[in-house]
């Protein structure tokens, strides 16, 4: 589930801007907070600690007053806000400036869906945090650090970190303190969340009951609608899908107001399995449907909510709708295939109960089968005549092709393709200097930058182009082509097609995790724009597809 950033609703201020930029810094943020539902009134309220802060030349509570006005968007704006702060930490060196900054940042970064820029700047953040032991801000880092395990699977140790964090905001929390509240809150919710995710839901029913009655005490509308929210999940994980219905149909409608699609999400999906298991089919495919056109607005949904294409699937495919079937299994895929580029380094921590194969697999055989009800041919046993005889045929070349491709797949186990032949200063003797048209100084200095260049694997980056090349190592790009052409014995661009594939030939030898990546990925990690461009690429040098290849690999 996401971190819980609220606006909405439409108020005018109590008071001018003058009159609040002469109160005190608790007050203009306690009135922030009271306001937090209202986008116009906590804009107000973070403007005028802002202003505040700028007119008092107060570089603490400037940095105070961006960090409260970012939080109030979930936008590149949002981010903008949290660069102020960085901006900041440099003009006034302050490491607390620079961990806060980051770590604002990361937030925004999360809110967006950008998960890597995230944990990016998370890391940055705790960097700068355990320098100087700021242990607020290295408990802040720590929880949104377990939001980000727990979003790929590492459930015990994102309860570790939430079980730590709720401890030490329970020692300063009070419904009056307004810089503990929310982070004791949001540590109880995620304590509950972790513990449900390891199926101990008696814990997790505990802290959503304390959170509840903690929240109605404050008057937290937010995290009283979160907390109902939190325990309708869990009830669904207790069978109790009635209750599940009860409490998610109550808080829908805040999630909607306040546009938390994230949290709509979830709610939409555990609304239509609950139905779903009472046998209140309609409904429940209405439910889930939703969690599509969210997913579609967001271009993420967490992977928890996976299975609700599973069922859309499955009713589908037992009504006998074959193009709704097909168009929720493209649709599934899709999301894989977002799941995997975010979480590919965690991707085995991530329960697929639905194998992509096995997807791929009945989507072709869907696609056949609609072509063939829609066909009506007056020649069909002619035509399943001619397909028996080309797939015949087919069969034969095919066993042939394998064969092949097989001794192919030896030849490249058996042999070191990354052995690379040195070029010696004494070999540039065999090559006369007429051919080559410039000094033995100048192909020296380029034969050692190439040298370097395979050894970095710098090959790997896209965009490489040989002008850009030449730059780099403060040559021209006529000297660097003729130079690869007479000692590399290839042009430029076979050069470095033969540099990439060969080294993923290698990676996919030694590291069994990177023979789980799609061919999409595989191509993005060693510097194509696109699977097939390194499909062809690793044909012309092997003889054989990269998927071939893995699948050897792998058996």
């Amino acid at each position: 589930m996401a971190p819980i950033f609220l606006a909405s609703q439409e108020k005018e201020p109590l008071e001018n801007f003058n009159s609040i930029i002469n109160k005190d810094y608790n007050f203009i943020k306690r009135m922030y907070y009271e306001n937090k539902p209202d986008s116009m009134l906590s804009r107000f309220y973070a403007n005028a600690y802002i202003s505040k802060g700028k007119l008092e030349l107060n570089h603490k509570e400037l940095v105070n007053g961006y960090e409260l006005m970012s939080y109030l968007y979930k936008n590149q704006i949002g981010v903008q806000y949290a660069d102020s702060i960085i901006v900041m930490a440099n003009k006034f060196p302050d490491e607390n400036y620079f961990a806060k900054g980051h770590l604002v940042k990361g937030n925004q970064f999360y809110l967006q869906r950008n998960f890597k820029k995230s944990l990016d700047n998370y890391l940055n953040a705790y960097e700068f945090a355990t320098k100087i032991n700021d242990q607020k801000l290295i408990h802040s880092i720590n929880h949104v650090i377990g939001l980000l395990k727990s979003r790929v699977g590492n459930y015990d140790e994102a309860l570790k970190i939430f079980r730590e964090n709720y401890k030490y905001y329970s020692k300063s929390y009070s419904a009056q303190n307004y810089d503990v509240e929310p982070y004791y809150m949001a540590s109880v919710f995620t304590l509950s969340d972790a513990y449900r995710r390891i199926n101990q839901l008696d814990s997790a029913s505990f802290f959503n009951n304390l959170g509840y009655n903690k929240s109605s005490l404050s008057n937290n509308l937010r995290y009283k609608n979160y907390f109902i929210f939190n325990e309708g999940i869990n009830q669904y994980s207790k069978k109790n899908y009635t209750a599940t219905i009860d409490s998610l149909s109550i808080v829908l409608p805040y999630l909607v107001k306040i546009n938390d699609k994230p949290n709509m999400a979830y709610a939409n999906s555990f609304l239509g399995k609950a139905f779903y298991k009472i046998g209140n089919t309609s409904i429940a495919i209405d439910y889930l449907k939703k969690v599509d056109e969210i997913y579609f607005l967001t271009n993420d949904i967490h992977p928890e909510l996976r299975d609700s294409y599973e069922i859309l699937i499955n009713h589908f495919k037992v009504k006998g709708d074959k193009e709704k079937q097909l168009e929720y299994i493209e649709k599934l895929l899709d999301l894989d295939s977002t799941l995997l580029e975010n979480y590919k380094y965690l991707w085995e921590k991530i329960n697929k109960s639905y194998d992509t194969s096995n997807l791929t697999h009945e989507k072709e055989l869907i696609i056949k089968s609609l072509k063939k009800e829609n066909e009506l041919s007056v020649v069909l046993i002619l035509t399943l005549m001619l397909l028996s005889f080309v797939a015949i045929i087919f069969w034969i070349q095919n066993s042939k092709k394998k064969k092949i491709y097989k001794q192919r797949f030896k030849e490249l186990i058996n042999s070191d393709i990354n052995q690379r032949k040195e070029i010696k200063k004494n070999d540039l003797t065999k090559i006369e200097t007429k051919s080559i048209g410039f000094s033995d100084e100048i192909v020296n200095n380029i034969l050692e930058c190439l040298t370097d260049f395979e050894k970095s694997n710098d090959f790997t980056k896209s965009n490489i182009t040989i002008s850009r090349l030449a730059e780099n190592f403060n040559t021209n790009s006529r000297y660097l082509s003729k130079v690869i052409n007479i000692y590399k014995k290839k042009n430029f661009n076979n050069y470095i097609n033969d540099l990439r594939i060969n080294f993923a030939i290698e990676k996919l030898k030694k590291e069994k995790q990177f023979r789980n990546y799609t061919i999409k990925a595989i191509s993005d990690e060693i510097g194509y724009g696109k699977a097939e461009s390194f499909s062809k690429a690793f044909y012309k040098r092997t003889g054989i597809y990269p998927s071939f290849f893995i699948k050897q690999l792998n058996q």
